[in-house]
């Protein structure tokens, strides 16, 4: 049967925003990659080390993704992992105006940096794991976070008092996020246990 008009425009709206939406999330490989190679070619070494560090929350995201879709039992803690993070960045974006903190003069940027979403980010993901119990050991993914944000300030991007913010701010919402996804993943095991009747 063919579809109604109108949902032939709805779904055809949807796909073209789903296609803009995947064309920017591409570019910014590509911008990592070319910010890499230009710090490479100037010599920049160090620097070089920590954007690469502070560029590792999205690595750390996507292989979270991965695992949590190829762990059939753990697609509800995706399902909450990539809503918190989608909104955690929404809540960022107002908690930069709200704070309206410009950037250090050195990152050559104009925008707020007051809280740091990459700390932010950073923070999130132990603390959410932590939370569900995916990972039991504490030290090395608090280890990874520490040093994603301090990389923010090493190579000028944010300062220190940016990157407390932000991560505290990151490890509150991926506790409460932890614990609200454990609450549905046993709220949606009781009712596909239960029979309705």
């Amino acid at each position: 049967h063919d579809a109604p008009p109108w949902l032939r425009a709805a779904m055809a709206a949807a796909l073209a925003r789903m296609g803009e939406i995947i064309m920017r999330w591409m570019r910014k490989p590509i911008k990592r990659l070319r910010n890499c190679h230009r710090l490479f070619q100037s010599g920049k070494y160090a620097h070089l080390g920590w954007y690469i560090v502070g560029t590792s929350i999205h690595w750390a995201f996507a292989f979270s993704a991965v695992h949590f879709c190829l762990n059939s039992e753990k697609r509800v803690l995706y399902g909450v992992l990539v809503a918190s993070q989608l909104g955690g960045k929404q809540i960022n974006k107002v908690l930069k105006r709200y704070f309206n903190q410009k950037r250090p003069e050195c990152s050559g940027k104009n925008s707020n940096g007051m809280p740091s979403y990459h700390a932010q980010a950073a923070a999130f993901f132990p603390v959410f794991l932590i939370t569900v119990s995916v990972i039991h050991t504490y030290a090395l993914p608090l280890f990874a976070a520490l040093l994603v944000a301090y990389s923010r300030v090493a190579i000028g991007m944010h300062s220190y008092d940016q990157i407390i913010v932000g991560s505290v701010i990151g490890a509150v919402l991926g506790w409460i996020s932890g614990a609200g996804a454990l609450k549905l993943e046993e709220a949606l095991h009781v009712l596909t246990a239960e029979p309705l009747l």
